[in-house]
């Protein structure tokens, strides 16, 4: 095998070392480089060339598979990149509907379902007295900008108390699955383009599993602000 992956994973970070063993060539990605940006690359590539075939003869290069040299790894990194774009755009139209991203939930009157009234008393008495901010009467006085602002605090006195490994790890499942959300919606776009809604056992199946996906993505963005606020009321003033 001339391209070879290996994983090296611990508490701290997780790499994924691609290594050319002719070339010499070695280039680590973090974990979240590996599954948020490379595999929903992948995806667009595998479909397309599914779709369109002939691309397999642009991409093969003298004497080269597409495996070798890092092509493939490249290529797909490069996409999901260029797929980051549509994911952001995906993610500001899909958290409009309730009300904006769950961390901000917590301003709202009317999305406290992660939270109990008594750790939102709580939260804010923590937001004054270990980030040594000048707090508002109420969480629902903060304007959703000014609470962005917090919670990135928040995020980093959880970080420098050592509590942020599940924290962390939601967020990486969330940034996963809105790579896939993003990838998927391409691929949706290329099989209408390619099939001009002709294939419907097709689209309905891919439409499936972007609903699947999105609905992954919702519930992990969840888990993520539940968490970020619980490990931050366990931090000791």
């Amino acid at each position: 095998m001339v391209l070879q992956l290996y994983f090296s994973q611990n508490t701290a970070c997780s790499i994924v070392i691609v290594r050319h063993k002719k070339y010499n060539m070695n280039r680590e990605f973090s974990f979240y480089e590996f599954v948020g940006i490379i595999s929903p690359g992948t995806i667009i590539i595998i479909v397309f060339m599914q779709l369109f075939p002939g691309v397999l003869k642009a991409i093969y290069l003298e004497g080269l598979s597409i495996g070798e040299f890092g092509v493939f790894v490249i290529i797909a990194y490069t996409i999901g990149h260029l797929l980051q774009f549509l994911g952001n755009v995906i993610e500001k139209i899909w958290w409009c509907f309730f009300g904006g991203m769950p961390t901000n939930w917590v301003i709202r009157k009317d999305k406290w379902d992660y939270l109990s009234e008594e750790q939102l008393k709580v939260l804010l008495k923590k937001i004054s007295s270990i980030l040594k901010l000048e707090t508002k009467t109420s969480l629902t006085d903060y304007k959703p900008k000014e609470w962005f602002a917090v919670t990135r605090q928040i995020y980093a006195a959880v970080k420098q108390n050592d509590a942020a490994e599940r924290v962390d790890i939601f967020n990486r499942n969330y940034g996963f699955f809105r790579g896939i959300v993003s990838a998927i919606a391409a691929c949706l776009v290329m099989i209408v383009i390619k099939s001009c809604f002709t294939d419907w056992e097709v689209l309905i199946v891919v439409v499936a599993f972007f609903i699947m996906a999105i609905a992954r993505m919702h519930r992990f963005a969840k888990h993520y602000a539940r968490e970020l606020y619980v490990q931050f009321l366990q931090i000791k003033e």
